[in-house]
Parts: structure tokens; C-alpha cells; sequence
């Protein structure tokens, strides 16, 4: 009911061209748009490896609309981690609209040429029977139905515990092992089989960006500092090797997953500007360019959502709503304070 309300809302929105006044007044600006793997429909579900992927033919939709929307220098359309998708079906689809990407990339899976572990887990999750396991001390019960629940309680317990991420992919695989999961062939290679050096060079020489993605893909802020600091030494070895770019994308990229150690230690390894997807608007401002935002898009191709989201008008909301809760909680607050200031003063 939520979705449908929200569709007719946009729907009016669109035919009395608020989106289009967005688009005049944010046209100075530069979206940033963030996409994983996009897969041919005839492989894509709603696996859970395929959770912040997209299909094809919508991320056609998306370049579509992109193109007709924007200027080549007021968007930026970035990709996260490196696998084969990325190389053989991205590029194609946007130099077909005359566009560029820029790849962000885990040097782990360039150099070892191996599934990074959270994608191993999410693999093994998505095509693991369903029955009763045991993993991480933790009991899971997996069925058809709660794949997606399942993923997340084990990322949850990732998170505790940074040691897990060494260990997690051999347990899983004594548990089930990885090449007895049924698996198209071709979805396995161009899901999970990363680019080679080779595909990075050609990248660049079709005039696509490639930048840094950590070396192998942890979120940093669990991390103790030292090997916080090993993974940007890392990253920066390789992004001077394979790079065109001094950008950096935090995996993950959320507030658990990003400090501000983790900035510091961006800016101190010699990277320009540095992304995540959140906006962290309690952070010191003198590191904004550490902590630009990026937006993705729903694997659909509702014009009406869309065109709400890349005008510019779905953060507007959001953000004028966010002021007006956080100015109601300050007054809330002092209200308190003053009701309390009296209450003491009566009683003396």
C-alpha cells in the first residue's frame, strides 16, 4: 500500500514537472550514482548475491534515462569490487550512450584471482540446500523464504568479530562445500570470476576510470589500526600500478563500516577523495571530500521513482524532514530541561 501511495505521489509530481524544476536547480551539480554486477535477466532472481545487483536490461533502463537527464560532467556513474561483469557487459552499454564508469576496485581479487569472503558467503547462502547448519557458533535454520534474513545475521556476526572474515569461507566449506553448489556455469563466471590486469588496461584505454576499493574488501573500522593501515599501504602499492585515478571507495561505506581513523588514513596513503554511501552530517566538515555521497538506484525502471531520486528531490525531503525531527528533539529537550528547572525551583 506504502509503494502504490508513493507511486501515484511521484506520478503527480512528475506530470506537474516538480522533478523537472529539481533537475534546473541541482543542474550545477554532480550526481553520484553506485552499482555492483549487472547480469543478463536470464540469470537474474533475487539471490542474495544478487542483492545490490542489478539486471541488464534495467541497468540499460537506468543509462537510458541518464543520458537523456544529464551531462556527460554532472554525473558519475561508479562500480564497486572487479568481477567480470563489470568488464564485459558495463562497458559496452554505456559507450553505446557515449558514457564513461569509474571501477572501483578490490586489489585482493585482481592479484589472487579468488571470490572475495563476503561474496563466498552470500554465494553460499544463496545456493546452500536448505536444512539446519551450524556456522560462526551460530545455528541457522535456512530455508527458500528467509535466505536474505540468514546473510544478514552472519554479516552481523562478521562484524563482531574481524577475525571471523579469515576463517568464515573454510568453514563454510566444510559445512557445504563451494563446488557442490548448483550454479549456472556462465552466472558463476561472470558473477563471481574477478577482472585480470588485462581487463583494468582496457578499461582505461577506453577512457574509463579505475580507482581503489581497499585491498580486500573488510569493513575497515572493525579492524585494530595497524591493519587498517596495512589495507590502505596496500591499496595504494596497487592503485599506483593499475590505477588512473587517486579515488577511493570505502567498502561498504556505511557509518559502522567507516571512522574517522578510516578517513585519516585515506587522506594519509595520498588518495583524493574517498566515497561512501551514507551521509555522515555529525563529521568535521574540513574532511567532506573523505566522505562524498553516492546514491543507487532500485532495480526497476519506474520513471517516476527514478526521476525523484536523480533530480535531487527525494534528498531534499529527506533532508528538510531530518531538520524538522532534529529541531523538534532540541526543543523537545529543552522543554525538559526548563520543566525540570521548575519542578526544582517550586520544590526549593
Amino acid at each position: 500500500m506504502k509503494k502504490k501511495l508513493l507511486n501515484v505521489f511521484y506520478y503527480i509530481l512528475y506530470n506537474l514537472y516538480i522533478f523537472d524544476f529539481f533537475y534546473w536547480i541541482n543542474r550545477n551539480n554532480t550526481q553520484t550514482l553506485t552499482y555492483h554486477n549487472v547480469i543478463p535477466d536470464d540469470w537474474f532472481d533475487d539471490s542474495v548475491h544478487l542483492g545490490v545487483s542489478h539486471s541488464e536490461s534495467v541497468f540499460e533502463c537506468h543509462i537510458q534515462l541518464i543520458n537523456n537527464r544529464f551531462r556527460q560532467k554532472n554525473i558519475l556513474i561508479t562500480f564497486d569490487d572487479g568481477y567480470k561483469n563489470q568488464c564485459e557487459i558495463v562497458p559496452k552499454i554505456l559507450e553505446k550512450y557515449g558514457l564513461r564508469g569509474v571501477f572501483f576496485i578490490t586489489f585482493k581479487l585482481i592479484i589472487d584471482g579468488l571470490s572475495l569472503s563476503v561474496d563466498k558467503v552470500t554465494q553460499w547462502v544463496s545456493y546452500v540446500p536448505a536444512g539446519d547448519y551450524h556456522v560462526a557458533g551460530m545455528k541457522l535454520i535456512i530455508s527458500s523464504e528467509n535466505r536474505h534474513e540468514i546473510a544478514s545475521l552472519v554479516y552481523e556476526k562478521l562484524l563482531l568479530n574481524y577475525k571471523l572474515w579469515d576463517s568464515i569461507e573454510n568453514e563454510l566449506n566444510s559445512i557445504y562445500a563451494f563446488n557442490a553448489l548448483k550454479i549456472n556455469p556462465e552466472l558463476r563466471r561472470l558473477r563471481f570470476q574477478p577482472m585480470t590486469s588485462q581487463d583494468l588496461l582496457k578499461l582505461i584505454s577506453s577512457g574509463h576510470i579505475v580507482a581503489a576499493h581497499s585491498w580486500d574488501h573488510r569493513p575497515l573500522s572493525i579492524l585494530p589500526i595497524k591493519e587498517q593501515e596495512q589495507d590502505f599501504l596496500l591499496s595504494k602499492t596497487y592503485s599506483d600500478k593499475y590505477c588512473n585515478s587517486k579515488l577511493y571507495s570505502y567498502p561498504y561505506g556505511g557509518k559502522e563500516e567507516v571512522s574517522p581513523d578510516t578517513i585519516q588514513l585515506c587522506k594519509k596513503y595520498g588518495f583524493e577523495a574517498a566515497y561512501v554511501n551514507d551521509i555522515f552530517t555529525h563529521w568535521p566538515k574540513e574532511d567532506s571530500c573523505f566522505q562524498l555521497a553516492r546514491m543507487s538506484l532500485p532495480n526497476h525502471c519506474n520513471i517516476y521513482i527514478l526521476d525523484a531520486k536523480l533530480s535531487g528531490f527525494e534528498f531534499f525531503i529527506k533532508s528538510f524532514i531530518r531538520k524538522i525531527l532534529g529541531i523538534m528533539d532540541f526543543l523537545w529537550k529543552k522543554k525538559v530541561t526548563l520543566n525540570g528547572f521548575c519542578v526544582g525551583f517550586m520544590k526549593k
